[in-house]
């Protein structure tokens, strides 16, 4: 449980730290910066897996780059922004310690006039974060 709370923590500063730099700037939609601000502590600097987190984790963050590799060869995209967002039951997250990137990119996004707008900027992340993991694809 405490590695959970860890986990969790470590994504939250990341998440809070995105959240703030929003105030003096447009919001990230660079899917490397926000790999690099939420994901790498689990997944690795360069989606490989090791983050410093993910010692932490009861399964081990698998490798990213190689999504494409272990789908026949196809980057599937739309499992993948699936599991991102989170918020439809996954069984490669049964134990939920990935955060629900969609609720937590939506709920802290200072900038958003609106419930749907904070919903289509969550999506807009989501997607940018899709494509960045498409580019890192390898064989």
């Amino acid at each position: 449980m405490r590695r959970i709370v860890r986990v969790a923590a470590f994504a939250f500063v990341g998440v809070a730290s995105a959240a703030a730099g929003a105030d003096q700037q447009a919001p990230t939609t660079s899917g490397q910066a926000l790999f690099a601000a939420n994901c790498s502590n689990c997944h690795g600097r360069y989606g490989e897996g090791g983050g410093p987190a993910g010692a932490d984790l009861p399964r081990t963050p698998p490798d990213l780059r190689r999504l494409a590799a272990r789908n026949g060869g196809v980057f599937p995209r739309d499992r993948v922004a699936e599991i991102i967002d989170g918020r439809a039951t996954v069984a490669a997250h049964a134990d939920r310690s990935m955060p629900v990137w969609g609720d937590a990119f939506a709920k802290l996004d200072p900038d958003a006039k609106s419930p749907s707008e904070a919903q289509a900027r969550a999506k807009a992340k989501i997607d940018a974060l899709v494509d960045f993991l498409a580019s890192i694809q390898q064989p």
